[in-house]
């Protein structure tokens, strides 16, 4: 009988060094990024925002 589609295999503890988790950092990071730069491109086009 086969698993149902969501039951995966644990993977073993996850260490801070594991390349998975590392590939977890760099994408936060990466987000974060496009977040700053998005912000940038929006106030260089439609002028700085006003406050209230």
């Amino acid at each position: 009988m086969s698993r149902p589609l969501g039951a995966r295999k644990p993977r073993g503890d996850m260490k801070p060094t594991s390349p998975v988790a590392k590939d977890d950092r760099n994408a936060g990071k990466q987000r974060t990024e496009k977040a700053d730069l998005l912000d940038r491109m929006r106030e260089r086009i439609h002028g700085k925002p006003d406050a209230g």
